[in-house]
């Protein structure tokens, strides 16, 4: 039987599937007949991805599905270390393409639903959350890009400076930080869609904000 946590990963293993293959995204909530294989394979991800707590499980098995063209990747198949290489190939190749296109567009939606979700559970407004930090003094921010929940395009949408992360931090995003951040910068400050958007969220949050609420 599954626990919590291994119902979870299999079911971004799922909504990576539908998003692949263009289909309806429905959770499973019945996981009493699973294959004992099955269980077996999903019991050894949760162990990867609690060793390797950067490593986000949607973007993880949507990078098999998005590379691998000529199998179809099981749940088996992403316990291998192939399946690890072509994660590393999706996170390195994540800022390449453009900004604009539908996969970009989407993870862009997928990030700014992660915010809102963050600071409606801690009660803060989006202007609290690029300086909010936990218990260990870390900004969340910085958190949340390393963990791959958001991304650099988040960052640039709320002008979050760069100075807040300490250079220790940036080398363990990416060992080329800055040129990142400058590159992926421009490429918001161009795009047109994936600003529009980041502006209506901006906008949104302040009306939350006047008409008393939390945003």
């Amino acid at each position: 039987m599954l626990n919590e946590t291994e119902q979870r990963i299999y079911n971004q293993y799922l909504r990576a599937m539908a998003e692949k293959y263009q289909r309806p995204y429905k959770a499973r909530k019945d996981f009493s007949k699973m294959r004992e294989k099955d269980v077996l394979q999903i019991q050894k991800l949760r162990m990867f991805f609690e060793q390797y707590k950067d490593v986000n499980p949607f973007q993880f098995f949507k990078a098999g599905f998005k590379y691998e063209l000529s199998t179809y990747p099981t749940l088996e198949y992403f316990t291998t270390l192939r399946a690890t290489r072509v994660y590393a190939k999706h996170m390195r190749e994540k800022y390449n393409e453009d900004v604009d296109n539908i996969e970009s567009i989407k993870d862009f939606k997928d990030g700014i639903l992660f915010i809102y979700g963050f600071i409606q559970e801690k009660d803060i407004t989006l202007a609290e959350y690029k300086t909010c930090v936990n218990e260990h003094g870390v900004p969340w921010a910085i958190i949340h890009l390393k963990q791959q929940n958001i991304s650099f395009y988040h960052i640039h949408c709320l002008e979050i400076d760069i100075d807040i992360f300490p250079y220790d931090y940036r080398e363990m995003i990416t060992d080329e930080f800055e040129k990142v951040w400058e590159d992926t910068k421009e490429q918001y400050l161009r795009s047109k869609e994936m600003r529009e958007i980041g502006t209506r969220f901006n906008k949104f949050s302040q009306r939350l904000i006047k008409a008393g609420k939390k945003s």
